[in-house]
């Protein structure tokens, strides 16, 4: 049987469970999310934010909901949401409406507004409106790979963005076109820093993604994000990791 066999909303089965199950990028190591394996805890804003719905839960529940996170690969993440094989997925996930369609999810109101970059290296000297001929590595199936392609005929994909970003430092591609914090924090600490640039190009909108038809949890999210931006609890998250914080129109850095 599926949840909806068992379960009147996806709530009902936080409930009875006892457990909010949030579905992680496996292969994520940045500042908006990484894996301690020291600690053996997910860190990050990303995380940071699934506890407080699991706290905000087991207050307005009367019952202990705890945050049960859930390693998958990204190329499987949103699909198995919508398919509500967990509740929900919060992994730097972007805003993309096609998504919705072909996955089966609905997004939350954003909780962080952010920028896409390309990275280049300082010896070459375009700009990255001149990109059209040049070869650019990005991972597949992210909203940066939609970035590549507005501005480059020549884009080669890869499976993580690990993959992708060897591609660029082993000269093999022109560029690689990623989410700015996930360049800014593969690229921060590596020899090879002052030879780059990361070129911030485009605005870009971070939410929760929840299954279509989980329409209570989805207004539940989106109350919990509304109150931790107004309050200033995302803020404060952003700080504390070193993660840059963007107004609603991703066009000036708080």
């Amino acid at each position: 049987p599926t949840w909806v066999d068992l379960y009147r909303t996806v709530i009902d089965r936080v409930f009875y469970n006892g457990k909010l199950q949030i579905a992680v990028a496996s292969d994520y190591n940045a500042a908006i999310l990484r894996f301690n394996r020291t600690t053996q805890e997910w860190e990050g804003i990303d995380a940071r934010l699934g506890r407080l719905l699991a706290l905000k839960l087991s207050e307005n529940l009367e019952k202990n909901i705890s945050a049960e996170f859930i390693p998958i690969d990204w190329d499987q993440l949103l699909k198995r949401c919508g398919e509500a094989d967990v509740d929900v997925a919060i992994a730097n996930v972007s805003v993309l409406p096609e998504r919705e369609k072909t996955c089966g999810i609905r997004f939350s109101t954003p909780y962080l507004y952010t920028r896409q970059a390309l990275v280049l290296r300082v010896s070459d000297d375009r700009s990255v409106d001149d990109l059209l001929d040049a070869t650019i590595a990005v991972q597949d199936k992210t909203r940066s790979l939609k970035t590549a392609k507005q501005f480059s005929e020549h884009v080669v994909t890869f499976n993580d963005a690990d993959d992708a970003l060897n591609e660029f430092l082993e000269l093999k591609a022109d560029a690689w076109a990623a989410d700015y914090e996930i360049a800014n924090s593969l690229l921060n600490n590596r020899a090879i820093f002052d030879q780059i640039r990361i070129e911030s190009v485009e605005p870009d909108r971070i939410a929760v993604a929840v299954p279509a038809k989980a329409t209570q949890l989805l207004e539940f999210v989106n109350s919990v994000i509304r109150q931790s931006r107004n309050d200033g609890t995302i803020q404060k998250w952003a700080a504390d990791d070193g993660v840059k914080y963007f107004d609603a129109d991703s066009s000036k850095e708080i």
